[in-house]
């Protein structure tokens, strides 16, 4: 499978994140920070976006194709979605993601470019949507209008 496939396959599942909180010297549970209206969107697109790569890997096809957004979902099936996501891991492996950088967040929908220890997989501009109050990917081919 050509490296660009696998990236275009791999653009096309989903795994959302939930944070969790530490625990302080104690050993109690340490109370998150809140965070600002403005950093919180952020934060939430970053932890799916890890959530979603390590989803990819695994790989999850069932929490991957959860992961997808409506428009997205109607494209691939569930079973078309794992045997590419099985191929994928077979050729690569479970690569590290290394950087998350979010790009541009406009009320329910974003970019985000990411990249991973294989530069081969790396993705720039990804499409994100809010839906439901949770982020998708949302990065399957469009239907090109006649």
């Amino acid at each position: 499978m050509r490296p660009a496939s696998v990236a275009v396959t791999l653009a096309a599942v989903f795994l959302l994140a939930t944070a969790c909180s530490g625990t302080d010297a104690s050993g109690r549970h340490a109370a998150r920070p809140a965070l600002s209206p403005a950093a919180e969107p952020a934060a939430e697109l970053e932890a799916a976006v890890r959530a979603y790569s390590q989803a990819n890997f695994a790989p999850d096809a069932d929490t991957a194709y959860g992961m997808l957004s409506r428009r997205c979902a109607a494209v691939v099936s569930r079973d078309v979605l794992g045997r590419l996501l099985d191929a994928a891991a077979a050729s690569y492996g479970h690569p590290a993601l290394r950087t998350v950088t979010i790009d541009r967040i406009r009320g329910t929908s974003a970019q985000v470019s990411y990249t991973y220890d294989d530069p081969a997989l790396s993705q720039t501009g990804q499409d994100w949507l809010r839906e439901n109050g949770r982020w998708k990917a949302d990065m399957c081919p469009r239907k090109s209008q006649p």
